[in-house]
């Protein structure tokens, strides 16, 4: 992959430079997050020219074109023990040298119209408010979750998570707008002190036209998860289940899909449960909306979710979804609004997984309300409402 230079001619035809730095990417790893700045980016490709920051997972060129007008530079490269899937996790040490790094490579690749940084990892957000600073560029970022106090502490200890918290904190006030891509994050920021006219609200999207293209697999899964295999994401408690709900299902089916630091101590427990002819994982699905279309269930055990693009997949597929009443877990509201699943708390969850198995019809009725109540997600539409908050960003600066 080359390194990639744009002519001065070439930039007088296009609109904006559009600068979005995120420390992963896609299709290298494959989170919500990581679909929604690359759909993002190829959609305002059509008119604009599109930069991405990251470290560098692909081989080659510290720069490429991933789209027309749309490219890819390495902001530095991964540790040389950090896979792929470990970065699934935005691991601390990788995660402070991309952010020292970050300023001088937006400065490099520069003069951009705006700079959209994603807010998680925090760390990356001053790095980019400098290189912002040093060049006169409006700061906005796509905001996925607002982390309370309980939640830095539980994940790294009290004294770096107090660290952790002033980092948010502090993020909070660096730029001039906010993308929140949910409901609950744009209620959360607007609890955590920033003004109605400084958040905007931007939700992810799908191609539905496109999962409806996508044949079905062969064979059927009883229960499906696809997502991170970290631990917020509980698929501990989803294998749990499986061993009650295998009580009275003894033939039951469950498929785990994803990547991530769990994924050998989620192995292990299928094994010490004796689970291996029931529990099967796949670090990547060929198709993953293939293995959803044969899937009676989708389990999302998530406690953390700022907004959850996998269910509203799952959805358009036809699938009902049983997910988690956590309060951190935004994804739980997607089921309510669209009626094509269950929330439960983690006692009942095998009670509900129980009862969905056994009632054919009903989880058919779900899976239509599912489908066309996603029709209404679109990565076009996505793209148009983050465009409008840059194009607003850009059109400030040059009137200052």
């Amino acid at each position: 992959m080359p390194d990639v230079f744009i002519s001065s001619q070439e930039r007088l035809a296009i609109n904006m430079r559009i600068a979005i730095a995120y420390d992963l990417i896609y299709p290298f790893t494959m989170g919500g997050a990581e679909r929604m700045v690359h759909e993002i980016a190829v959609h305002l490709g059509k008119k604009h020219e599109v930069h991405l920051f990251s470290i560098k997972f692909w081989d080659g060129g510290n720069s490429y074109e991933i789209a027309p007008n749309v490219y890819a530079h390495a902001v530095c490269k991964p540790m040389s023990s950090q896979s792929r899937t470990q970065a699934t996790s935005h691991n601390l040490l990788p995660t402070l040298i991309y952010s020292l790094a970050l300023t001088r490579a937006l400065l490099k690749h520069g003069p951009f119209d705006v700079v959209d940084c994603v807010s998680i990892p925090y760390m990356p957000m001053y790095g980019a408010k400098l290189a912002c600073m040093l060049s006169g560029t409006p700061l906005v970022s796509l905001w996925l979750e607002v982390w309370r106090g309980p939640h830095w502490r539980e994940h790294f200890g009290r004294v770096m998570g107090t660290v952790g918290q002033i980092l948010e904190y502090g993020a909070r006030h660096l730029p001039c707008k906010f993308l929140a891509i949910s409901k609950y994050t744009r209620d959360a920021l607007l609890e955590a002190g920033v003004k109605p006219d400084g958040v905007e609200l931007v939700q992810p999207g799908i191609d539905w036209k496109a999962i409806q293209a996508v044949p079905a697999f062969d064979g059927s899964w009883d229960l499906l998860y696809v997502g991170r295999l970290i631990k917020d994401k509980q698929v501990a408690l989803l294998i749990e289940a499986v061993a009650l709900v295998r009580e009275h299902f003894p033939e039951v089916r469950c498929r785990i899909i994803g990547e991530g630091p769990e994924r050998q101590k989620l192995e292990e427990m299928v094994k010490s449960l004796q689970l291996e002819s029931n529990v099967s994982f796949a670090g990547r699905a060929e198709d993953v909306y293939g293995e959803m279309k044969i899937s009676k269930i989708m389990v999302h055990p998530s406690r953390r979710e700022g907004f959850g693009i996998v269910l509203i997949e799952a959805a358009a597929c036809g699938t009902p979804v049983v997910t988690i009443n956590a309060s951190d877990n935004a994804s739980k509201d997607l089921v309510y609004s669209g009626k094509f699943g269950i929330v439960c708390d983690r006692i009942t969850l095998v009670q509900a997984v129980s009862e969905l198995l056994s009632d054919q019809a009903r989880r058919e009725t779900m899976g239509r309300a599912g489908k066309e109540w996603s029709r209404s997600f679109d990565w076009e539409q996505t793209a148009r409402c983050a465009g409008e908050v840059y194009l607003n960003a850009s059109k400030r600066r040059r009137n200052d």
